[in-house]
């Protein structure tokens, strides 16, 4: 085997060579990639994947995911490692007999040549050690990408009755009024089987936030903002669906479902909404025979219940069962 330079460290030190024979660049529209032919010694093989891909697990406990992130093309700000393909590998690893094979048969030799391709990824991706291990940061502002669709629709009133303007006669339907909704579906990726939060996303589904956050859109933190109220979770988009990483574990991808109504501004609202935000989005009605003033929802029993009842929704990217 010729003598080659182990001038590279991956994250946790494995040492590594680049062939830059095996370089290439290809650039296009959402599927852009840089690929890099790299060597390790054959014993290092299995570390030097996990490191170039990147891997998730859970202590068990806890409200973080331990994110091992994938590793960043030197030359972008933006790239991480995605897939390891062997092409090659040589040398003979002496066991005593001369051959490539180890004490059971299977492959061993001295050194494994890598295709590493890297890509850039639709969400941010964030260490541990940048605020998530009991800093003020939330598992939502990372490995969490959100797509969006406005929606219009007709929101039915009972008792507000609509009339032919020139005639003054009534027409025989439910009142209503134009609103509009935004569709969120922000999935949070690579999630442990283990780490599912079963009961967290039990406990919030058909409630709205009680809390304000920002959701992250693309590369920008937190752009997507939602004020109390104002998202209505209605549970996972699809069915979870275990994968197996590049890693070789088992992970499910969690699309949560949301519906945003925008803020109503303070203008339009009736009374004082103080700092409950109920007019903010699923609690909140347009009045009849009001200039677009808006009032809050209660039940009629008592006066104070809102028909959406309000929980914490940043618990959806809590690990584990829940309570």
């Amino acid at each position: 085997m010729p003598t080659i330079n182990f001038n590279n460290l991956t994250q946790t030190g494995i040492p590594f060579a680049v062939e830059y024979d095996g370089y290439s660049e290809d650039f296009e529209d959402n599927t852009s990639q840089i690929t890099v032919e790299c060597i390790c010694d054959w014993n290092d093989g299995t570390d030097f994947r996990n490191d170039m891909c990147g891997y998730t697990t859970w202590n068990g406990f806890g409200n973080y995911l331990n994110r091992h992130i994938p590793y960043l093309d030197p030359q972008s700000v933006s790239r991480y490692g995605m897939k390891c393909k062997l092409i090659k590998y040589g040398g003979v690893r002496d066991d005593g007999d001369g051959t490539l094979g180890d004490d059971v048969g299977w492959l061993s030799t001295s050194y494994a040549r890598y295709q590493v391709t890297f890509k850039r990824r639709k969400y941010l991706i964030e260490e541990d050690g940048t605020g998530y291990t009991g800093g003020d940061k939330r598992e939502y502002q990372r490995y969490t990408w959100c797509k969006t669709k406005l929606m219009t629709r007709e929101r039915q009133v009972p008792g507000l009755q609509l009339q032919a303007k020139n005639q003054g006669k009534p027409i025989p339907t439910n009142g209503f009024y134009a609103d509009r909704t935004i569709s969120i579906v922000a999935t949070w990726v690579q999630i442990p089987c283990a780490a599912i939060p079963w009961n967290w996303m039990s406990q919030c589904i058909n409630t709205v936030n009680s809390v304000a956050f920002a959701l992250p859109f693309g590369d920008q933190a937190a752009p997507i903002v939602c004020p109390i109220g104002s998202l209505l979770y209605k549970g996972p988009a699809n069915e979870l669906d275990p994968y197996e990483t590049a890693t070789g574990d088992l992970c499910v991808d969690i699309a949560h479902h949301f519906d945003f109504r925008p803020t109503v501004p303070a203008s339009k609202q009736t009374g004082a909404p103080g700092a409950n935000g109920n007019w903010w989005g699923w609690n909140g009605v347009l009045l009849p025979g009001t200039a677009g003033q808006w009032d809050e929802i209660v039940w009629a029993k008592d006066g104070v219940t809102n028909p959406y009842q309000k929980t914490d929704h940043q618990n959806l990217w809590i690990p584990g069962a829940g309570p």
